[in-house]
């Protein structure tokens, strides 16, 4: 028996921006599987900085009151089920399975397949008995662009469930990784204006953007702290251009939330692109020495000039807001 929720050629798939982890452009492909709006989750978010080294965000609303906003529910099923009968109850029900793996047992994912444990998650909307597989929407490359519809063994499956219910959800804040989810409506419960519900929540939150220039300054000279010591830069250096990129991230994010509101050309965009690019110099230095482990305690002296330039950019960035909101 093959069931399919949808054809692939009606599928459109969310792959503008990486938001944040897996599990959220995973919500955004769901929203896409059910043509629904991604802006609601767009509009609640808030990025700052703090001290702890990190980008941090900020949730106005709890995930599934946005997706029950947009017309969608979500029934929660424990762990201690068996996956893949759950997920042909999902499908016969006419109901779209959303579960979380470790990408160590996807077979396909030449990344991490028996390399590296790593939390991911699936949207599956049909299965084919005869076959052994599930339709699904994942993507192939750890944090990457690269969302598409996939075939995916039951095995597959139902090793990489078990992999993330042992290695990520007893350390999780999480008490389920498997959700059923089911139009409840052709239309959304309500109106929703996305450039006043941004805006309002920049004003709200402003106070939490531009204390974190001082974060920011703290981040910062430990980062040059790092990179001045070899013995630390090479015991630090992955998780250094993890956050990294965690930092570029949040202002592509911002980009591509304010890129419909602010000209393109203004004084805020453009701010949001000079962030990008001298955090982009941080990363392009760490990621070439990561490589070639060459360490010249000159060349990491000079980057005190790209960090003093996030600083500034960052400041310009946090004063054109202020303008603009």
């Amino acid at each position: 028996m093959e069931i399919k929720i949808k054809k692939e050629n009606e599928i459109e798939l969310f792959n503008d921006i990486f938001y944040g982890s897996c599990y959220y452009m995973t919500l955004f492909n769901l929203l896409k599987f059910y043509n629904r709006n991604i802006y609601r989750f767009l509009a609640y978010d808030t990025y700052y900085y703090d001290a702890s080294y990190f980008m941090r965000c900020k949730k106005e609303k709890r995930d599934m009151d946005i997706l029950k906003a947009e017309g969608i529910d979500v029934v929660f099923r424990s762990p201690k089920e068996d996956v893949v009968d759950c997920i042909k109850k999902s499908i016969n029900g006419n109901r779209v399975a959303v579960i979380e793996v470790d990408t160590f047992f996807e077979s396909f994912r030449k990344d991490t397949y028996k390399l590296k444990h790593n939390p991911s998650a699936i949207l599956i909307y049909g299965f084919n008995d005869e076959r052994n597989i599930f339709y699904c929407v994942e993507h192939t490359i750890t944090n990457s662009l690269s969302y598409q519809t996939l075939e995916i063994s039951s095995e597959d499956i139902r090793l990489s469930y078990k992999g993330f219910v042992d290695n990520f959800l007893k350390d999780s804040d999480l008490d389920y990784c498997f959700y059923d989810c089911y139009l409840t409506s052709d239309l959304c419960r309500d109106e929703f204006d996305y450039k006043s519900e941004l805006m309002r929540n920049l004003k709200v939150n402003f106070s939490l953007i531009s204390n974190g220039i001082r974060e920011l300054r703290e981040i910062l000279e430990d980062i040059f702290r790092t990179v001045t010591d070899e013995e630390r830069l090479n015991k630090d250096i992955s998780d250094l251009i993890d956050r990294t990129n965690k930092f570029i991230n949040a202002k592509q994010i911002d980009a591509y939330r304010f890129k419909d509101i602010f000209l393109e050309t203004g004084e805020l965009m453009l701010a949001i692109d000079d962030c990008i690019r001298s955090f982009n110099i941080l990363r392009v230095t760490l990621t070439r020495y990561r490589l070639t482990r060459k360490y010249s305690a000159m060349n990491f002296i000079k980057l005190k000039e790209n960090l003093d330039d996030i600083y500034s950019n960052e400041k310009k960035y946090i004063e054109a807001l202020k303008k603009n909101i």
